[in-house]
């Protein structure tokens, strides 16, 4: 049997149609709302970028391309070792920064939680001053309920970039969950005055039901339910020392 031939033509060519045709959708494409013309726009996207990857295997960044529209359209699983093979460029290029953030989102939509965390470890190492790995690392950790490790995590990405406030709201959840506020504890004297006057409150209701529901014109009626109402704040009055 013979070997298939490679595509002909240059990679960078069709790298380039690719990438042409994701910046025309791209609000959509991220937004996961294509209409019909703009899914036949990804598919020739990703035929371009496949056949790029076809000619030029190594071609690091067409493979980064192809895992994020992958992962625009719901396909994450298949754009891992898409954004797996953009990993092995330079770790201090901008290439490979922009796979492993994608990378950490792939795993964070899928729910592996552990591996993003991996992931997003090594974002933290190579590129310290981006926030979004220490957030993905932070917010990874979070959802495996390692929450002091998350903390850490938060901290030491604030103190790379002072002041980011998605990191500083972050840690904020984490702190409501490790350091919940306390309740007060209301003083037992107040706390039992405050029964009495729970006590009172029935009762008075239950005297206004019986005064209404009786006999009698509405004047003596009003005229007895107001004196009540006093009788009652008096005793309020005297039960708090007034």
């Amino acid at each position: 049997m013979s070997k298939s031939k490679k595509p002909a033509g240059d990679a960078n060519e069709h790298y380039n149609k690719g990438i042409g045709i994701m910046r025309q959708i791209e609000a959509p494409l991220r937004e996961g709302a294509l209409n019909p013309a703009q899914k036949k726009a990804a598919g020739e996207a990703e035929s371009e970028l496949r056949t790029a990857i076809e000619i030029a295997s190594n071609h690091g960044r067409a493979h980064i391309m192809l895992g994020m529209l992958l992962r625009f359209l719901k396909r994450g699983k298949e754009a891992i070792e898409h954004l797996e093979t953009g990993l092995e460029l330079p770790p201090e290029s901008a290439d490979w920064m922009i796979a492993s953030d994608t990378l950490s989102g792939v795993y964070m939509d899928l729910e592996q939680y552990d591996a993003a965390a991996k992931n997003a470890k090594a974002a933290t190492k190579h590129h310290p001053d981006d926030p979004l790995g220490w957030w993905k690392l932070g917010a990874s950790l979070y959802e495996s309920k390692k929450y002091k490790e998350s903390r850490k995590v938060l901290e030491d990405g604030l103190g790379h970039c002072p002041g980011h406030a998605g990191l500083a709201g972050s840690l904020a959840e984490v702190m409501a969950i490790l350091e919940p506020p306390k309740e007060q504890e209301i003083p037992k004297e107040y706390a039992d005055k405050a029964k009495q006057i729970e006590v009172w409150s029935q009762e008075l209701n239950d005297a206004y039901t019986k005064v209404l529901e009786g006999a009698g014109s509405q004047d003596a009626k009003t005229k007895k339910l107001a004196a009540m109402q006093a009788e009652f704040q008096e005793k309020v009055k005297k039960l708090y020392g007034g």
